[in-house]
Parts: structure tokens; sequence; C-alpha cells
């Protein structure tokens, strides 16, 4: 937008010198001498002002759509996977988080079975005319069967093996919700795939309070104890990634702790990777 606004302002300064030598000219009674020159002169000055004006137009609407972002409409969005995506999907996720990503393979069986799981959080362009996506974030929240609760509950099963007889179609409601791996690019992308996380979280609360995690990562755990998150077992000399962490919430208490904490900062990778 700068740029744009430079431009202007180098292209007024031209065209109002230009017709400033025309209105001088014609003070000094010259304007005769040579009116075609003249007149040529002049057209090409209000040609100038005319192109500083439209970029001035173009400068000031980026600017509101970038007042109306700073206002809460920020320019980042999220969406589900689609099966036809997971390839791209895949690749995104391994450029993020390296080994430990769950196959394409596991990643189809995933979405056959509930469409609901994998997440992206796509950032919107807005610096020039048109819009551009481009993925800068992605989660993952698995609504699982009871036999997988009770697996996660005696710390015998990771997100990566989870299979689909572990998990619930879609619509149907889940013993309880596996939070699987998170990722993003950039800090202002980590805080909107985060606080993406938090909100889905929040939707999947309302049909079980059981919550499972596996923290990877020491910022990771923090987090998870941040949110009310234990071992499911007594703690040992378990490394990071081999203890899954459980929290049964209170929807009254959780609302309160969101309202201050959605909003912070996400640091990369807080969960299990996918």
């Amino acid at each position: 937008m700068q740029r744009q606004l430079d431009r202007a302002g180098f292209l007024a300064t031209i065209g109002a010198a230009v017709l400033a030598v025309v209105a001088l000219q014609e003070w000094l009674g010259h304007l005769g001498s040579e009116p075609r020159a003249y007149r040529w002169a002049a057209i090409a000055g209000l040609a100038m002002v005319g192109v500083a004006l439209v970029l001035i137009v173009i400068w000031w609407i980026e600017r509101a759509r970038d007042i109306t972002s700073d206002f809460g409409v920020a320019p980042y969005y999220i969406e589900r996977v689609e099966d036809s995506e997971i390839d791209d999907f895949h690749s995104f996720c391994e450029s993020i988080l390296g080994e430990g990503v769950a196959s394409k393979e596991r990643m189809h069986q995933w979405q056959q079975k509930n469409p609901s799981i994998l997440y992206v959080v796509l950032s919107e362009d807005r610096k020039r005319l048109g819009r551009k996506r481009k993925a800068v974030g992605f989660f993952s929240i698995f609504p699982v069967t009871k036999e997988a609760c009770e697996a996660l509950a005696q710390n015998q099963l990771k997100g990566t093996e989870l299979g689909p007889q572990y998990i619930v179609s879609e619509g149907k409601k889940p013993s309880a919700i596996y939070i699987g791996g998170i990722g993003a690019k950039g800090r202002r992308a980590k805080q909107q795939t985060f606080g993406a996380l938090v909100g889905q979280v929040a939707i999947l609360e309302r049909k079980t309070p059981l919550i499972f995690t596996r923290p990877i990562t020491e910022i990771g755990r923090t987090r998870a104890l941040e949110y009310g998150f234990s071992p499911v077992a007594a703690a040992g000399e378990e490394e990071l990634g081999e203890m899954v962490y459980c929290r049964k919430s209170n929807p009254t208490k959780q609302r309160v702790r969101r309202a201050a904490t959605a909003t912070s900062a996400a640091e990369n990778k807080p969960a299990d990777l996918v």
C-alpha cells in the first residue's frame, strides 16, 4: 500500500508541475506561440493527476480492509480437509513437523470414516488487488469410541495408531475427544491455529467432556497443564510423547479459561503428531 501511495504522490507532483508550467505560460502570454505543444502538455498533466487519484483510491480501499482486519475480521480461515486434498495436506504437515506424521493412507482412512478430523488454517493475502489464500497451519481432533477411550485412559494408544475402528462417524456421539497434531508457520499463524483448535474443542465438548491428548514437547505439556489436563498414570521417567494426558471439563470453568487464554500465543507442535 505504501508503494502505491508513493507512486500516486510522484505522479501527482509531476502532473501538478506540468500544469503549473502551462498555467505560467498562459499567464505570460506565450501559449499562443505553440498552442498544440502546450495543449498536449496540459492533457499529460491531467492524465498523471488522474492516475494518481486512482492509486490513492486503491490505497484507501486496501487500507480499509486492513482496518477491518485489525478490528477482529482477521484474514485467516479454517477449513476441513477434503479427501482429494490429503496428498497436499500431508506434504504441508511434513514441512512443519518432519518425521512422525501419519501416512497418507492413514489420513485417507480417517477422512473416509469422519471428514471432521483434519483441519487446515489458511491465510489470505490482501496486500494487492485480488486475494490469494495459502496454508499456514493445521490441527486434528478425533471423536473416538469407547474402546479407544479405555485404551487412552490406560496410556496404550497413540494418535498415529488411531485406526478407523477407533473413530466415531460424523453425527454420532463420541465417548471422548482426542486432540492430535497441531502446527503452524509464523507467530500470528500459530496464534490463529491454536485459537481455532480451542474453538473446535469447545464445540465438541458439548457432546462429551472427556478429552485426551499426548504432548510431545515441553511447551505442549505446559499448554496441557494450563488447560487442566493431567497424566492418566502416575508420572515417572517417561519421555515426552510417552504419556497420555486427560481432562474432564467443567463447562462453566472452561468458558472462563478459554476467554482468558484463547488469544495467547501458540507455540509450534503443542500436542501429539498426527
